[in-house]
């Protein structure tokens, strides 16, 4: 039965076996559902949904209900049941909207807007951020009015989850304060994108009793027991990007002394205990032990494969692990994983393979699948089930997490034999409540595995491996991709010790007295403690790490901020320029984009080539095509981007040895022959008559023409889809 049909049944009461059951009744007056007996399931219907809808300040005009159906994740942190509406516009369904209540109440939790295919106005009106604060401000008076009497003016405490940088956003965040004292994991988040609709909300807010607000140990007591027991780690952090040219950008991991989820970060008010930001109690950070040793030899660059080379590795592994064959009955295909932190992305393709295992005796047929990157590395490996629409029965005699973590490790060896010394264990046991909401969703045990170079942990690169609590069986294994490959991480050494880095630290941060709430283990949404509020020390302010080799301080909220362009608030082509950051096509420096700088003939095909990947306007093809440009030789920084335009059908030489000339401006007339090469005559023509009744193109291209062209580009890709 689908979720839309159950959720529209209701009735009063029913019987389950000999025990009779209450069913929620509805407030006829405020829309919301409300407990007519003890009982822990709760639905909601379109009617009670769309009644809820007319309290909110969203405008749903044009929409209309699609579907309801329960956050299991958010009911699971917020012990009550939470539901999500989705609102589909009635002449586009690629156009949503997306409401999360609290089904008691009716609060409004969440919200999320997408545009689908929609393509904002290349000359659009645009706001301020001083006016998209007003209008964030006045959403929140409506949404949230009690709440928002009790919270610091926005962004005065930095974010705990900050939202990615983007051009065409601005993101507020109002923490919650009580009795004068800041609860940074409790806020009121808005965003309002640049034509001033808000686009997304969201209510942090725990809302049991909090701890009392006398803290036992004063200010200079708890600064001396910071100095004593907090200890950053050391580890490869991943620090932005940096532009070579042409627009191209290189990743920079840096060797940094930081916090990750296992270190010591905070000093409990009433006892001097420190824990780490998932609630545990520790004293030290954790210890890394290796699975084994790996293969002789440092690690050496890999090769791109060829897709016959891959398929070969893929059936080997296949064959070995699970004694399954390829699967005739499937198509293989490719996935894209990414990694966001300052809204640059990171990751890559993986070629997607299936498999099949046939029935044996009483064991059932097996089908799986498994993803590889170009260079033969696994992405993901699962055992692909039938998806179960009821929860599963409570397990009540799991495996223990013990257990779990020695059958994935016994995988994992299997998998990666030449790369152990490379791989360590991460403890993170969920808590009981936490077990019963993973397997009641038909999870498992998410055991987690690191990676070290030279015995140094490399953050954002992890394994994780799926175990069933109740037969064991492996169900899954996922990769986490890091910006830099291993091998492209240059290796680093500390010039400071843990006590210099905590100096740098304390000169940009100040230690404050703060109510503090675990977090959840964020690969799985489960809890490693009791999600109780307590009352912390902590240092706040700047996000960011100490340069372990420099001894500096790296300001990630200076970073974040020198992402968004402050040159072109009041330029006609705002909205086209936005976009075209946010997709990555113009890198920012500084805060800066200068849009009416010439682009280059080297920076437009790398445009081209990147569109391309976004929309397909081309086939591109693996094999090996060669160049025959004169200035563009296997070292210049440009033979890549041009390798993958010649496969596409761009930048093909008119003559034998003939130059490109990357750095010279490219002109209107070279940009209309690249564009009818990737698109065909007569879309580049309709892009063209499109571009001229919205701005007249200089003879050498800016980076605002570029922007406008790029907009009729993505119009045209969507028109043809």
């Amino acid at each position: 039965m689908k979720l839309a049909d159950w959720i529209k049944r209701g009735t009063a009461m029913a019987l389950c076996g000999s025990c009779l059951v209450f069913l929620p009744v509805v407030d006829g007056n405020a829309g919301a559902v409300v407990y007519a007996a003890s009982d822990k399931t709760l639905s909601l219907t379109e009617a009670q949904a769309a009644r809820m809808a007319k309290a909110w300040p969203i405008d749903l005009k044009d929409y209309e209900l699609a579907e309801v159906f329960p956050d299991e994740r958010l009911s699971h942190e917020r012990g009550s049941e939470v539901w999500t509406i989705d609102w589909k516009h009635t002449k586009d369904e690629s156009q949503r909207k997306w409401t999360t209540v609290e089904a008691s109440t009716g609060k409004l939790l969440r919200y999320s807007r997408f545009q689908g295919d929609k393509q904002p106005d290349a000359g659009e009106r645009t706001i301020s951020r001083a006016e998209a604060l007003k209008l964030a401000e006045k959403f929140l008076q409506l949404a949230a009015p009690e709440e928002l009497q009790r919270t610091a003016k926005d962004n005065q405490f930095q974010s705990i989850e900050p939202h990615p940088p983007r051009a065409g956003i601005y993101a507020f965040s109002f923490a919650r304060v009580e009795n004068g004292i800041p609860f940074l994991e409790n806020a009121l988040q808005v965003t309002v994108d640049i034509q001033g609709e808000i686009v997304y909300y969201e209510r942090n807010w725990f809302d049991g009793a909090l701890p009392d607000p006398e803290p036992k140990l004063s200010l200079v007591e708890a600064r001396k027991r910071w100095e004593e027991a907090v200890q950053p780690s050391l580890g490869y952090v991943y620090a932005g990007e940096e532009l070579i040219k042409y627009g191209l950008k290189q990743k920079k991991t840096i060797l940094a002394y930081h916090y990750n989820e296992k270190a010591p970060v905070l000093i409990d008010a009433l006892t001097g205990q420190p824990y780490n930001i998932l609630g545990e109690s520790v004293s030290q950070p954790a210890k890394i032990a290796p699975l084994g040793e790996s293969g002789k030899g440092a690690r050496t660059a890999q090769k791109e494969l060829t897709e016959f080379e891959l398929r070969n590795r893929a059936d080997g592994i296949a064959r070995d692990l699970f004694g399954a064959e390829p699967d005739r009955s499937r198509v293989g295909g490719t996935t894209f994983v990414v990694m966001d932190d300052f809204g640059e992305g990171g990751g890559g393709n993986s070629s997607l393979f299936f498999y099949v295992r046939p029935a044996s005796g009483e064991e059932r047929e097996k089908r799986y699948s498994l993803g590889m990157d170009d260079y033969g590395n696994v992405t993901n490996l699962s055992l692909d089930e039938e998806r179960r629409e009821e929860k599963r029965e409570t397990v009540s005699h799991p495996i223990s997490y013990e257990k779990a973590q020695a059958i994935a490790t016994d995988f994992v060896k299997k998998l990666l034999p030449d790369q152990l010394g490379e791989l360590y264990p991460v403890q993170l046991p969920p808590a009981e409540e936490s077990k019963k909401y993973l397997f009641g969703q038909n999870g498992g045990y998410f055991i987690v595995f690191g990676w070290l170079k030279q015995g140094i942990p490399v953050e954002h690169l992890e394994t994780e491996v799926i175990v069933d609590p109740v037969t064991g069986e492996v169900k899954g294994v996922y990769s986490i991709p890091i910006y830099q490959r291993m091998e492209e991480i240059p290796q680093q050494s500390a010039g400071i010790d843990v006590s210099r880095a905590k100096q740098v630290e304390a000169e940009q941060r100040e230690l404050l007295l703060t109510y503090f709430i675990p977090h959840p283990e964020w690969r799985q949404g489960s809890y490693l403690v009791k999600r109780e509020p307590k009352l912390a020390y902590r240092m706040t302010g700047d996000d960011g790490v100490v340069d372990a080799n420099e001894g500096k301080w790296v300001s990630f909220t200076a970073y974040r901020q020198s992402k968004i362009p402050e040159d072109i608030a009041t330029h006609p082509q705002r909205t086209a320029l936005v976009n075209a950051v946010d997709k990555g096509y113009f890198p920012v420096v500084g805060s800066k984009l200068e849009p009416e700088r010439p682009v280059t003939r080297g920076e437009f095909v790398r445009i081209l080539v990147q569109s391309n990947r976004f929309y397909g306007f081309a086939d591109s093809y693996r094999e090996e095509v060669a160049l025959a440009f004169s200035d563009i030789a296997q070292s210049h920084p440009l033979y890549e981007t041009m390798k993958k335009a010649a496969s596409i059908g761009l930048a093909q030489p008119k003559a034998s040895g003939a130059a490109f000339e990357p750095d010279r401006p490219v002109t209107k007339q070279e940009a209309r022959e690249m564009i009818g090469d990737l698109l065909g005559s007569d879309l580049r023509d309709r892009v063209f008559q499109q571009v001229g009744k919205v701005r007249q193109l200089h003879d050498h291209l800016t980076l605002a023409d570029a922007a406008v062209l790029l907009s009729e580009m993505e119009s045209a890709a969507k028109a043809m889809r």
